[in-house]
């Protein structure tokens, strides 16, 4: 497993995850071995603790909490503004959960199964180098302009707008991607730690089938089946569209655009942890939509 849970601190064993953590987490970047006693040190509350729903962005000082309704449904709101940033010129990036770029790389927490969620704009004819990804869930939601994806097993893919691309890295791959064109790009980039490792990669992607929240990966029953217990859904908002969470399940919602949940708007990139219960969003844009079970 690339992310193990570091759980006692000085072991051998856990060093050699550390390692292997700070191999995967800076995406393309080289890793410094004199680091690595203090990102164990640094890592253990983050991946030693399981997350509750809600805990990750309660423990945010800029996590704003609203309570709707008289069965005092919660949902906690994570503004854009707020988030870690990181601006290279070509590349700029904010950080939802684990830093994977820049002198942050391997700071952050976890929000159980979802490592990285990183919303990311990159500039015309720029792109990260070839670099690894092993035993990682990588999925990757453009919201703007085309992805372009290379890798060492002969894939050469540009993924439009509104597409999802799923790299299942298995057993290893080698990989470029970035902007080959003319225009913006912009894209979520979702890092998920599997329940199971080995085999051969993955890639593949697709797009939307129908109005609404569409269902685009999961453990089963999903167009990408991925390594883990954990569902992510799509949808173009034009107007309003409705979803449920349901019972023993909660979720991390990013919004992009001008939109409302329930009745709270939000703004271009904020994301928001819900807990089950029936929603509506409403107004211009899309809206990724990631289940976990409680």
């Amino acid at each position: 497993m690339e992310l193990n849970a570091l759980r006692i601190l000085g072991r051998t064993t856990e060093i050699r995850k550390t390692i292997t953590l700070v191999k995967e987490v800076p995406l393309g970047y080289v890793y410094n071995m004199a680091s690595i006693p203090i990102l164990a040190g640094a890592l253990y509350p983050f991946f030693g603790i399981l997350l509750r729903p809600y805990a990750f962005a309660m423990q945010s000082s800029n996590a704003k909490i609203f309570h709707k309704g008289d069965n005092q449904m919660t949902f906690v709101i994570r503004p854009y503004k707020d988030l870690p940033a990181l601006d290279q010129g070509w590349l700029t990036l904010k950080d939802h959960f684990i830093a994977t770029v820049g002198p942050n790389s391997g700071q952050g927490k976890s929000l159980k199964n979802i490592l990285v969620i990183a919303d990311a704009k990159i500039a015309a004819k720029s792109s990260f180098s070839k670099h690894p990804h092993k035993d990682m869930e990588i999925l990757t939601w453009v919201v703007e302009g085309t992805l372009h994806h290379q890798d060492d097993n002969e894939n050469d893919q540009q993924v439009p707008t509104a597409h999802l691309q799923l790299m299942s890295a298995r057993d290893g791959i080698f990989h470029a991607e970035g902007n080959s064109t003319e225009k913006p790009l912009r894209l979520l980039q979702i890092w998920i730690k599997p329940n199971m490792t080995g085999g051969k990669p993955v890639v593949v992607q697709t797009g939307l089938s129908k109005k609404g929240f569409n269902l685009m990966a999961g453990p089963v029953d999903a167009p990408f089946i991925i390594r883990q217990d954990l569902w992510l859904y799509a949808a173009l908002i034009d107007g309003q569209e409705f979803f449920e969470i349901p019972e023993g399940k909660f979720a991390y919602a990013i919004l992009i655009g001008s939109l409302k949940l329930n009745e709270t708007q939000l703004q271009d990139g904020d994301a928001v942890e819900i807990g089950p219960g029936e929603y509506s969003v409403q107004g211009q844009g899309q809206t990724i939509l990631i289940q976990q079970n409680i």
